[in-house]
């Protein structure tokens, strides 16, 4: 209950901070995220460590409209459930693709998506030497775009802890829930078809003759003036007396 509490809360602040001004959503190639974020953290039974909120940073690059790649950091402060040991420090550090399923057809500013990634998890407890932990996750988000480069993000995850770095006989099963922010900077650099994309030639013809200005040799004939092939009203021999 104290952890659909904290999420509800941690929600409430983002939306009374952020008003929503519903925008198109759409993930912008070649763009950088920065995802700030923050949500609970829950240890399956076995690990003997309390649940316990957890914040962090997603910095990522959207290669397309599709796909996307993120680093991600967190941290969170546990304690062992039973005996007087000390509080346990806990750094998680992956590394994560992500595929957007788009639905510009909807015109909504939602955006689902999936995620998958391996990375490490670090513990250093109050009395003893840290220890290492190869990592898998897994999951599902969404993001809502308020506008068009600021998204509200939520989503779940299912983790793999390996217990012992020697060992492959014992692996955790953790969850992360978390909600946050998505700003999107950039694009950085246009796409291919941007890049051969030629300008729109403009065509004149100022003095309304019919004959283009790059041709026109008397661009200043007045209008409703005959004129040749050339723009210039046509030389007339002399009537003989």
């Amino acid at each position: 209950m104290k952890q659909v509490r904290f999420l509800l809360f941690l929600v409430a602040t983002l939306v009374i901070a952020f008003v929503p001004q519903p925008s198109q959503a759409e993930i912008r190639p070649n763009t950088l995220t920065l995802s700030p974020f923050a949500g609970f953290y829950v240890f399956e039974g076995n690990q003997r460590l309390k649940d316990k909120p957890t914040f962090g940073l997603a910095v990522g690059y959207n290669l397309t409209e599709r796909w996307g790649a993120e680093g991600v950091f967190s941290y969170l402060q546990s304690e062992v459930k039973e005996g007087s040991e000390d509080n346990v420090d806990i750094y998680n550090v992956s590394f994560d693709v992500l595929y957007h399923f788009a639905p510009a057809s909807l015109d909504l500013p939602l955006v689902p998506y999936v995620v998958a990634g391996v990375g490490w998890l670090s513990s250093h407890p109050g009395w003893g030497d840290s220890d290492e932990h190869a990592r898998f996750n897994y999951g599902a988000g969404l993001k809502y775009f308020m506008t068009d480069n600021v998204a509200l993000r939520a989503d779940v995850r299912h983790i793999l802890v390996d217990g012992d770095m020697d060992q492959d006989d014992q692996i955790y099963n953790n969850l992360s829930y978390t909600v946050g922010l998505t700003f999107q900077l950039g694009p950085f650099s246009q796409s291919s078809n941007s890049r051969h994309r030629k300008s729109p030639v403009e065509v004149w013809d100022v003095d309304g003759d019919g004959v283009l200005d790059q041709y026109d040799r008397c661009p200043d004939t007045p209008p409703g003036s005959s004129v040749d092939g050339f723009g210039c009203p046509p030389v007339t021999a002399p009537v003989a007396k």
